[in-house]
């Protein structure tokens, strides 16, 4: 049987938003954005503040108009700039949840999900009937009763879902909704949503400036700079094979080493650096010799050795102990070699007699390093 082809939930098409300041000054923040979300996918919105990411999630909500583009969501179009279309966020037939939760607290539990029931001339068992099997849906079946102030957290998080998804929506706009709850209460919600999602199967957009928020829940992750998508792609490979400088600095912790390419082929490049040369994993052909290049190492996937290496031809570097930070889960060493400092996050108990000015080693594997355009090149 050949696999069903489902349509995109929502198709975001070349959007531009601008906004003109009080001294006539243009900004963009929405810079001619193309994304779609397929079916049962949560597309997160990452990026600093000021990137576009909130503007983005309200155009398609219908909260603010843009300029060019066209957005669809089910199939039909809800803004077009050239056939002049704009549905009000009203008849968009999606649910947004935000930053706050935006839970009434005058207003019990069940009050707070059968609004957007109110004016559907439904009978009052009706909504109750619909409220309830929300509830429990979202697994808080039970709390009707109860005012937003007694209940904790995670459940005002499941309210805010329940009333989002009460209304027979599955398309959900989040505009960064565990940014005011604290880190350990923060990771437990995480892992709530992510578990409702796959169980409830909505699709929507997830804007957020939380990296560990944004690779634990999107199936992919469009990071966003200066109202661009710089970055689409799963969390994994946004992480692991950064496609520049920006997304390899903004997304995770990273070493730069700027190099040139010295040669390619047999499915590497080495490249050389002030610090040596390295030689990196790598089947493309978009680097020729002489490229300026910017090489990047995670600070896991550095080993670091207490004495010289037998090979010391490349990837291994002669460094001198700065400091040891010991984080819990991993110590971190700041090392130096010349001018240029880099961390290093280690496991291994036996490191821990390094002092402030011992000598050691670095090297990285091949594989574990990644290559991007030099600051200022075009990838």
């Amino acid at each position: 049987m050949a696999p069903r082809i489902t349509a995109p939930r929502i198709v975001i098409s070349n959007v531009t938003k601008r906004f003109r300041r009080a001294g006539g000054k243009v900004i963009v923040p929405v810079d001619d954005i193309s994304l779609t979300v397929d079916e049962n996918e949560l597309v997160v919105l990452l990026g600093p503040s000021g990137c576009g990411k909130t503007t983005l999630l309200r155009c398609v909500a219908g909260l603010e108009r843009p300029d060019e583009g066209e957005i669809t969501i089910d199939g039909r179009v809800v803004f077009s700039s050239s056939r002049g279309i704009f549905i009000p966020p009203d008849q968009r037939q999606i649910s947004m949840i935000f930053q706050s939760y935006a839970l009434w607290p005058h207003m019990t539990v069940a009050q707070n999900v059968g609004y957007p029931l109110e004016g559907r001339k439904l009978s009052s068992a009706a909504i109750a009937e619909r409220v309830g099997r929300a509830l429990e849906m979202v697994g808080v079946g039970g709390l009707e009763g109860q005012y937003p102030g007694r209940i904790s957290g995670g459940q005002q998080q499941r309210v805010a879902l329940a009333r989002a998804l009460v209304s027979n929506s599955s398309v959900v706009m989040f505009d960064e909704p565990l940014s005011n709850v604290d880190a350990q209460v923060r990771g437990q919600l995480r892992f709530e949503l992510k578990r409702m999602q796959r169980q409830i199967g909505f699709s929507g957009l997830y804007v957020t400036h939380d990296q560990t928020e944004a690779m634990e829940l999107g199936h992919r992750v469009a990071v966003l700079q200066s109202g661009r998508i710089a970055a689409l792609d799963t969390p994994r490979r946004v992480y692991e094979e950064p496609p520049n400088h920006y997304v390899a600095n903004f997304v995770g912790v990273s070493n730069f080493l700027q190099g040139k390419v010295r040669s390619a082929g047999g499915g590497s490049v080495v490249v050389e650096a002030a610090q040596g040369l390295f030689r990196v994993a790598s089947n493309t052909a978009a680097y020729p010799a002489g490229t300026p290049v910017m090489l990047v190492l995670r600070p896991e996937k550095i080993t670091l050795l207490p004495t010289q290496p037998q090979d010391v031809s490349e990837n291994t570097v002669q460094v001198q102990i700065e400091a040891q930070l010991f984080s819990g889960d991993h110590t971190e060493y700041v090392v130096t070699v010349g001018d240029k400092t880099l961390r290093v996050w280690s496991h291994d108990d036996s490191l821990r007699n390094l002092s402030e000015g011992d000598p050691a080693w670095i090297t990285v594997s091949p594989a574990a390093l990644r290559m991007v355009p030099a600051e200022g090149a075009r990838a």
